[in-house]
């Protein structure tokens, strides 16, 4: 049986650990990835990771590792807790590579602009995924690559395409997107567009700015008729984005 890391000092666990840190993450090119969900789902996209952490009861790990020719690193579950940012961390946890960004094309592309909860971003993305738009990251937006931000989105971060941009509103119309800003209020309710659209999301507490959605070709806003008077970034982006695409039947 392969022998059984106990010590946190060990220099893999260590090379782990430090990606926890974003400068270790640049300069490297590599993130964290953590758990059997989000593990699985950068396996099932073809990402090969340079390291795996796992538990010796993790044997789920062990024998996906064995069937793709990979040796996990098998360490004690108090390892496996000093290089996670969760309380109670579960086997296993990987490094995997970050990949380039990329530029708006001629598709739906959610932009956040100044989102800086990971947890927030990491659903955003989610939803993103799940109704088929892009991701474009732009201000002071959290890293999309974080740790947090990759386990937030239940790891279908590694399915979507990722853009940098410092003038969102200039390259999505660029690429031959209809831009559409998310106010309070005085937009339009969401809906289908005949173009593809670059629907852009503020700030938590600010929203976007007033030069942002001067630019903006439209504006759009979700009617609440329960008189709540805002609503979480990452559930307004989901209704915006799920009222404006154009689902099958439709």
């Amino acid at each position: 049986m392969t022998d059984v890391i106990t010590s946190r000092a060990n220099g893999r666990v260590r090379s782990v650990r430090e990606l926890h840190q974003r400068k270790a993450r640049v300069a490297r090119s590599e993130t964290i990835i953590e758990g059997p969900t989000v593990f699985g789902e950068f396996l099932d996209a073809g990402v090969v990771p340079s390291i795996t952490l796992c538990t010796p009861q993790d044997t789920i790990t062990i024998d996906r590792c064995a069937e793709l020719g990979m040796d996990p690193v098998v360490v004690t579950q108090d390892v496996l807790g000093s290089v996670s940012d969760t309380r109670t961390p579960r086997s296993p946890v990987a490094v995997v590579p970050i990949r380039p960004p990329e530029q708006f094309r001629a598709r739906n592309t959610l932009v956040l602009v100044d989102i800086q909860d990971p947890g927030n971003v990491g659903t955003m993305i989610r939803s993103a995924a799940a109704l088929g738009w892009d991701v474009a990251v732009s201000g002071a937006t959290a890293e999309a690559w974080s740790p947090k931000t990759v386990r937030s989105s239940a790891g279908v971060l590694v399915h979507v395409r990722i853009i940098q941009t410092s003038d969102p509103v200039k390259n999505a119309k660029a690429a031959g997107l209809a831009t559409v800003a998310t106010v309070v209020v005085g937009g339009a309710q969401p809906h289908p567009l005949a173009d593809p659209v670059a629907l852009l999301v503020g700030s938590e507490a600010h929203g976007l700015s007033a030069d942002i959605v001067e630019q903006c070709d439209l504006a759009t806003t979700i009617t609440m008729p329960g008189g709540t008077e805002s609503l979480n970034a990452a559930v307004a982006a989901s209704i915006a984005m799920y009222a404006m695409t154009v689902l099958d039947g439709s």
